[in-house]
């Protein structure tokens, strides 16, 4: 994303933090500037030089999911930006149709590794081996108004499994029979990931 956005805007600086080390040779000729590190290191991040200055647009594509406090995480984050600065994340939603028909159908909870497993779907971008949380939209809007953030805009991607078209209508008479709000089951149960554009609460 760094990248693209480096290339198509004039004058943008772009500063990566990444802690998995085989991500350097990736990215480090990439941006302007490229940092290995750990943010749930939280007392130690304002010793680094990235870590002593703000940012108009922080991106978290595809992060939040892969550490243990997502919560202490975004709250970092928060201190990183400027002034009407805004938050962009990327995040996988577990409340999808094929992941709730291969556990209750199935009855099968089946972690992915990415270039070793078979490939089932988009849904095992969800059930990455190295997902450590789960989330579905009204734990992503918790984590960030929790955290002193207003979300602006929801955006999303799309599983794509017309086969289970009707067991999605099934669900959604039972989700209604059983208290629970129908129609945003129907929004969010072919979701495959949420995006999200957030600035801090005024």
């Amino acid at each position: 994303v760094l990248h693209y956005l480096r290339k198509t805007r004039d004058g943008l600086y772009t500063v990566g933090v990444d802690l998995d080390p085989r991500a350097r040779e990736r990215c480090v000729h990439r941006m302007d500037e490229y940092h290995e590190y750990d943010l749930e290191q939280y007392l130690q991040y304002k010793d680094q030089s990235w870590g002593k200055r703000q940012y108009d647009c922080i991106i978290a594509a595809d992060f939040l999911e892969h550490v243990k406090d997502p919560w202490g995480v975004v709250g970092v984050l928060r201190d990183l930006l400027a002034p009407g600065g805004c938050l962009v994340v990327s995040i996988p939603n577990i409340r999808n149709i094929a992941n709730l028909f291969h556990v209750t159908v199935l009855g099968e909870w089946k972690y992915h590794a990415h270039s070793k497993d078979e490939w089932r779907g988009p849904q095992d971008n969800v059930l990455a081996i190295d997902h450590l949380r789960f989330f579905t939209k009204e734990a992503v809007e918790r984590l960030f108004t929790d955290a002193g953030y207003v979300i602006e805009e929801w955006g999303a991607t799309y599983l794509g499994a017309p086969q289970l078209e009707g067991w999605t209508s099934d669900l959604a008479a039972l989700v209604a029979k059983y208290g629970g709000d129908a129609n945003a089951w129907g929004e969010q149960s072919h979701v495959i990931q949420w995006l999200v554009r957030a600035r801090l609460a005024t």
